[in-house]
């Protein structure tokens, strides 16, 4: 299984998969001041309510635009015994024209987007914050926006 947890600065949101079938989703909001303790007590209760198992888990993705990444990370790993991949904000994850640098957010929506819908595409996402990206035909973000949500 799959577990992937997308951090937000308003809500951590958690889905678990088996191959390509969603088996459990969920979501916290974001405490900055939760521990990695506490996160991996959260985790495990919601692995229990959904009837599965944290040691079936065989790979974790974070990506996080908020500090308590790093204590989920921690969580993540230790509770399931897993070394995670931990997308950081300002990477480039696609191509880009620009100096323009995406967050692990909206690029994991930009590749989603691309692998559902094909490209050229315009990506809108609704959270704490509205962003807008535009993919090319080629698959290259070609610049974007941030408003408020």
């Amino acid at each position: 299984m799959l577990l992937v947890i997308d951090v937000g600065n308003t809500n951590m949101e958690f889905g678990v998969y088996r191959g390509e079938e969603l088996v459990g989703s969920f979501r916290l909001m974001t405490d900055a001041n939760r521990t990695s303790d506490e996160l991996g007590l959260w985790l495990c209760q919601y692995f229990q309510r959904f009837g599965l198992e944290l040691g079936q888990v065989e790979d974790v993705v974070i990506g996080s635009v908020a500090l308590i990444g790093l204590e989920l990370s921690g969580s993540a790993a230790s509770n399931a015994g897993l070394l995670d991949e931990v997308l950081d904000p300002g990477l480039p994850y696609v191509e880009c024209d620009s100096d323009e640098r995406l967050g692990p957010d909206r690029a994991a929506a930009d590749i989603a987007a691309i692998a559902k819908y094909g490209a050229p595409l315009v990506v809108l996402d609704f959270g704490t914050a509205t962003t807008l990206d535009a993919v090319s035909r080629e698959g290259v973000y070609l610049g974007g926006c941030i408003t408020a949500g």
